[in-house]
């Protein structure tokens, strides 16, 4: 039944260009961009930042062509390498070099993000999530930016299509603006009975699809892509059950059907000075675009950091911590955007949990004058104090 909805979205959702967007040769004349980071096909910049466009890998030397360029935001140019910044959004770039003596022309695109967050793509989130009878109702959130040339478009004409809708596409005109970017609301109803079965979708305005080939949620396609994903009761998960073990020394362990929400290790250094690595279950309980760690300081404030990806533990996240700095108490919070920091992650399954206080304890004990060092969940008392 999925492979046979996967080939009728396949067919419908394509972006509105004929070529599938790949790592190009290098031996092939392609174009490039300077002051941008590259990820296959797709230049990812500030906003409102200079970028220079180049041609690489021609027969000819650079004066030897005449260029023309489509700057994907409406304007043209015919230098060899023009400069130019994007606000926030999506942008499909063009140029062609002609040899001015004749011969053979090159033509090559490139598509180009420019986003006040630039890495860790995050084209949907969770807005909200809520029980409702034997049910799970989810508002998703679609980021318009990244549909191309959004900006330029009007109308009541923004659309998602998926498993959800039959892949019948349907209206989507209402917006939010979180955190200053915009994001288009859809909601959804999952039945628990249906919590494993992968959900399908994209998103776009006009006849233009977003188009997202780093976020997490991502599925290539020859002819394009979308997005898949678990609706798993409150949550939006990439993966279901594909953790590859555990991390850590100590901390939570599986109990039945509930998998470990905590894990620690002490790193031992001969230079650097001891510290604490704090692994996160941030798939399971903590899913979202930029997974965060909040730490309570001496003087009662909150540090927030962001996770770092384990790459040997899939759905593991982790930050490290200097023993000296968290001192004898490490009291912390985690939650799925870094840029939410007042919205947490669940929390309660954990061995470290305090319902008094709503927070993680770990109390970390110094043995034979701070040679060692062992951890445990902090008491009531010592939290409070």
């Amino acid at each position: 039944m999925i492979l046979m909805l996967l080939a009728v979205f396949t067919t419908a959702c394509q972006k509105d260009y004929d070529l599938e967007p790949t790592q190009k040769p290098s031996a092939k004349p392609e174009l490039k961009v300077s002051g941008a980071s590259m990820t296959a096909d797709t230049a990812q910049t500030l906003p409102n930042t200079y970028i220079v466009y180049v041609w690489s890998g021609l027969p000819l030397s650079a004066s030897s062509y005449a260029y023309t360029w489509d700057l994907g935001n409406g304007t043209s140019s015919t230098l060899p390498n023009p400069q130019v910044k994007y606000s926030v959004g999506l942008y499909h770039v063009t140029s062609t070099a002609t040899p001015i003596a004749g011969g053979t022309a090159y033509t090559d695109d490139i598509w180009v993000r420019a986003g006040t967050i630039v890495l860790g793509d995050a084209a949907n989130i969770l807005i909200s999530a809520y029980a409702s009878g034997n049910s799970w109702v989810y508002e998703l959130g679609m980021n318009t930016s990244y549909i191309a040339n959004y900006a330029f478009m009007s109308g009541n004409t923004r659309f998602v299509s998926g498993s959800f809708t039959s892949w019948d596409p349907q209206p989507a005109n209402t917006v939010q603006v979180i955190n200053g970017i915009e994001y288009m609301k859809y909601t959804v109803t999952v039945p628990n009975s249906d919590a494993l079965n992968k959900r399908f979708w994209g998103y776009g305005r006009e006849s233009t699809w977003a188009w997202a080939p780093n976020d997490q949620l991502w599925i290539s396609t020859d002819d394009g892509g979308y997005f898949g994903a678990y609706f798993y009761y409150g949550q939006i998960l990439p993966y279901i059950g594909e953790v590859s073990g555990i991390p850590g020394d100590i901390g939570d362990l599986q109990v039945a059907d509930t998998v470990p929400t905590v894990r620690m290790e002490i790193l031992y250094g001969s230079s650097d000075p001891d510290s604490l690595r704090v692994f996160i279950n941030h798939v399971a309980y903590a899913n979202g675009p930029q997974p965060f760690i909040s730490r309570k300081t001496s003087i009662n404030t909150w540090e927030n950091e962001p996770l770092i990806m384990s790459s040997d533990y899939l759905g593991w996240s982790y930050f490290t911590y200097a023993i000296g700095e968290v001192t004898d108490l490490l009291q912390f919070k985690f939650g799925p955007h870094l840029l939410s920091t007042n919205l947490f992650g669940v929390m309660n399954n954990s061995m470290y949990y305090s319902e008094v206080e709503g927070l993680l304890a770990v109390q970390i004990l110094g043995i034979e004058n701070r040679k060692y060092f062992s951890i445990k969940a902090a008491s009531l008392s010592q939290q409070i104090n």
